[in-house]
């Protein structure tokens, strides 16, 4: 029996809600899933907030080749302006992105109730 490559894909979902926009991608962050990247970050600018959460809970894999996608999406919301969390992203993903300068360690929270918090009293 041979293995088949289970094809990459990713999806998000956006919730906005009073002053907070909360973002949630499903599956794999990649190369071949960054035009879907593109799109989430053009909704994101066209969204009337200055409060984004991004919500990494489902997804599977970040491979080093979507990495550009993913930083140009937080540069966006940086340029929007809007204050930026990520949650729910594992420690060595983290670290990673810290590594390459993507995100900076106050955007990174354990999870939605730690970042809608955090985001509270933010401009």
């Amino acid at each position: 029996m041979s293995a088949e490559a289970i094809p990459e894909k990713l999806e998000y979902f956006i919730s906005e809600k009073g002053p907070f926009l909360v973002v949630s991608l499903n599956g794999t962050i990649a190369k071949n899933t960054t035009p879907v990247l593109d799109e989430c970050r053009e909704k994101i600018t066209q969204a009337n907030t200055k409060k984004v959460i991004l919500s990494l809970h489902d997804v599977s894999r970040i491979d080093l080749n979507g990495l550009p996608a993913l930083a140009q999406l937080q540069q966006a919301v940086r340029s929007k302006p809007a204050t930026l969390r990520l949650c729910f992203i594992k420690k060595d993903v983290a670290q990673t992105l810290f590594d390459k300068a993507i995100v900076r360690k106050d955007e990174v929270t354990m999870d939605l109730k730690e970042a809608l918090e955090s985001l509270k009293d933010a401009p």
